[in-house]
């Protein structure tokens, strides 16, 4: 059996291995929408991630917006950044089966950076907190270069420095009870909560650790 296009040994589908592969596409992408955070600089893929490097983040939404029913082995991604936007040139290498021949195939697509305000900071400027974790006594300053080590500061919705220690206003009771866990091994950590509110039924409360 021939290849109906060439006359070469047909491998696939009455075709050789390049003219099946010529007629497959190996990948698809559009074009790309990314929040970014414009005061913490995190971006939105599902839930809102805080990232040092945007371009690290923006290649991460791509190698995820990319479709495929094949087998991608590998993934090129070269950015240019202009403006808001960036230019995104996608080179894949893959298999198309049943061909054993590999094919590589590139795309170009925008991806395009929209600034807005994320769950935490739009919380953090309405000073919005969950739980507050008290430091008080001899190792009041000890305990909050401990604390300041291992908490983001867009976690934090408020800082009060006070003659008996500091206040620190978490946006979120997950990162206080990370925080208050942690501090345990080393300091008496005592936690309490308080009524704040209700909402549509439901009483909720705020998280207190006092650390010593």
């Amino acid at each position: 059996m021939f290849c109906i296009k060439c006359g070469k040994p047909a491998t696939v589908n009455n075709f050789c291995d390049e003219h099946f592969l010529e007629r497959e596409t190996l990948f698809e992408i559009d074009n790309i929408r990314i929040d970014v955070c414009e005061r913490c600089g995190s971006y939105f893929d599902g839930e809102w991630k805080h990232t040092d490097n945007i371009e690290n983040a923006v290649r991460d939404v791509i190698e995820k917006n990319i479709k495929t029913k094949n087998k991608i082995k590998k993934i090129d991604i070269g950015l240019k950044k202009f403006g808001n936007k960036y230019s995104a040139s996608i080179k894949c290498t893959g298999m198309i089966k049943p061909c054993k021949t590999p094919k590589s195939e590139g795309e170009k697509i925008l991806v395009i950076l929209k600034r807005k305000k994320c769950d935490n900071c739009v919380k953090a400027l309405g000073k919005y907190y969950e739980a507050v974790i008290q430091i008080r006594g001899e190792k009041k300053e000890e305990i909050l270069n401990t604390i300041s080590k291992s908490v983001r500061s867009d976690a934090l919705s408020g800082f009060k420095e006070l003659p008996a220690g500091y206040d620190l206003y978490f946006i979120r009771k997950s990162d206080a009870n990370r925080i208050a866990v942690g501090l345990k091994r080393r300091y008496d950590v005592k936690g309490s909560f308080k009524f704040a509110t209700e909402k549509k039924g439901k009483k909720l409360y705020r998280n207190y650790f006092a650390v010593r």
